[in-house]
């Protein structure tokens, strides 16, 4: 009983973060660090270990990213890569910083994936024809908004489990004009 309050409480918690930034076209990192912490721990008591959360480098803490963009890659770690998995199933979340970009990395051990479905899915996810709507084409149309000069999305296999990598020009985060997006 202890475990079900915890876990709603913790639920609640992320509600009532997540509903004003869905308002807003842009959140803080460090709003995006804490509200991704909560959900990823919640996940891991519901599926293995918690998620590995990995320190925000100081430097990008106050870097706008567009709300609530990182999210579904963190979902998808748990429903596709470790959900069904017996044991040590980890969902990670860490972040890279250059002088001009940073990255936001996901990752899962699911052992699921190897170089060629990854090849499979990034064909079908960068598909301007593909009428999907899951959480990787949605994000790959939401960043190609913000514009190419410095944002995207990479995707690869590392020891059989996916990693998203999401890469951010410092300061740039806004969305590009009309003309730039043809």
């Amino acid at each position: 009983m202890k475990k079900i309050l915890s876990l709603c409480l913790a639920m609640l918690f992320v509600l009532a973060l997540a509903l004003p930034a869905m308002a807003e076209e842009q959140v803080t990192m460090t709003w995006l660090h804490h509200f991704l912490e909560e959900p990823l721990q919640i996940r891991g008591l519901a599926v293995h270990e918690p998620g590995r959360f990995f320190r925000l480098p100081e430097e990008i803490a106050g870097e706008m990213i567009p709300s609530l963009i990182i999210q579904p890659i963190v979902e998808n770690a748990f429903q596709h890569g470790v959900k069904d998995l017996e044991e040590g199933g980890v969902v990670s979340l860490r972040y890279e910083t250059e002088e001009e970009l940073f990255r936001v990395i996901v990752s899962d051990n699911s052992g699921k994936m190897d170089g060629e479905k990854v090849r499979e899915l990034w064909a079908h996810v960068t598909d301007p024809a593909s009428p999907d709507s899951s959480a990787l084409c949605n994000l790959y149309r939401r960043l190609k908004l913000y514009g190419e000069d410095g944002n995207g999305l990479e995707l690869r296999c590392v020891n059989g489990g996916l990693t998203a990598v999401l890469t951010f020009r410092k300061g740039g985060s806004r969305l590009a004009d009309a003309a730039d997006r043809g």
